[in-house]
């Protein structure tokens, strides 16, 4: 059997993003039938391409997060520092604006993890 990759259509994407910023993260399997239910009348898909949808786009919006704190750092830090490990003395310092940014990231991370394993181990 030939399998070919999901490729969602402009209404599948815009109909994810659109979820993803309203504050569906981790969505239950319950949510993940239904959503795939509705996005079923713009194209094919199923419920394992918006699972990986979901997991791939908080992934990277993960990624993009740390590369805006770590450009932050580097526009915060002298040039030729005479102290090498000035930057991770911004992570430890709690009133430095990386040091908020990285907490509310930690914070989430916890959020999520503590949401996803109430799925698997019950509510």
């Amino acid at each position: 059997m030939v399998s070919t990759r999901w490729n969602p259509t402009g209404e599948q994407l815009r109909a994810l993003e659109e979820l993803y910023r309203r504050g569906t993260r981790t969505p239950s399997a319950e949510q993940i039938q239904h959503i795939t239910a509705q996005l079923r009348r713009f194209g094919k898909i199923e419920g394992k391409n918006v699972f990986y949808w979901f997991q791939n786009h908080k992934a990277r919006e993960r990624q993009k997060r740390r590369r805006q704190v770590q450009h932050m750092e580097m526009e915060s830090s002298p040039p030729n520092n005479p102290n090498p490990n000035h930057h991770h003395l911004l992570h430890h310092n709690k009133d430095s604006e990386v040091g908020i940014l990285w907490k509310k990231e930690i914070d989430r991370c916890t959020k999520e993890k503590k949401e996803t394993k109430a799925l698997f181990v019950g509510k």
